[in-house]
C-alpha cells in the first residue's frame, strides 16, 4: 500500500475496537505512512475517510491510524 491508494476496512479491521469510529461501508485515501517503530510493531497508515470523522471526545480504544491488516484495497 502507498500514499494515494483507495482503501476500505478489511473484515479484521471491522472487528477491532480501535476502528469502531469508522463506518463499515466507508472508503478512504491513504494520506501518510508511518515507519515501523519498536513500540508500534509495524508500519501504520493515516487514512482520510470519506464519511467517518474521528471523534472529538475519543476513548482510549479509538485510534486514528490503521495497520496494514486493518485495511484492504477498495473496489
Amino acid at each position: 500500500m502507498k500514499v494515494g491508494d483507495l482503501v476500505a476496512l478489511s473484515s479484521y479491521g471491522m472487528q477491532r475496537k480501535r476502528a469502531g469510529w469508522i463506518d463499515v461501508n466507508d472508503v478512504g485515501i491513504i494520506t501518510k505512512i508511518y515507519p515501523r517503530t519498536r513500540h508500534r510493531g509495524g508500519q501504520y497508515y493515516e487514512v482520510q475517510w470519506q464519511n467517518s470523522k474521528y471523534p472529538r471526545n475519543y476513548y482510549w480504544v479509538y485510534e486514528r491510524e490503521n495497520y496494514h491488516k486493518d485495511l484492504k484495497y477498495a473496489k
